[in-house]
């Protein structure tokens, strides 16, 4: 299955309120990747997955064919718990400095 199809298999669960579409069971980082990229629409390097498998912040396991592969479970758990919670703090605090400087320039053209 190819990246793309993940991605769109993926929006189509998530749509459908995670009934009727079967992800595959297990995803390369690789395809993480790509899937994550896709639901973010920006481009996330797979590398940065194969190091969150080996520190362990998405579960892992190493397949029969020596691959490293994530659980769809496990990864889709990281997205929605960690990924995301954190980028919405990241979203806030950038939204909250940009606030703070529109009302000094504001005061500061009026002055």
């Amino acid at each position: 299955m190819s990246a793309s199809t993940y991605i769109s298999t993926y929006l189509a669960y998530k749509e459908n309120n995670m009934s009727d579409i079967q992800l595959p069971e297990s995803i390369t980082p690789y395809a993480a990747a790509k899937i994550i990229s896709g639901l973010e629409g920006r481009v996330l390097p797979p590398q940065m997955f194969y190091t969150y498998a080996k520190k362990a912040y998405i579960k892992s396991f190493r397949a029969e064919s020596g691959k490293i592969m994530f659980k769809t479970e496990d990864l889709m758990d990281w997205y929605n718990n960690k990924y995301k919670k954190s980028n919405q703090t990241e979203s806030v605090e950038k939204n909250e400095e940009v606030e703070g400087q529109q009302e000094l320039e504001f005061v500061t053209e009026s002055e």
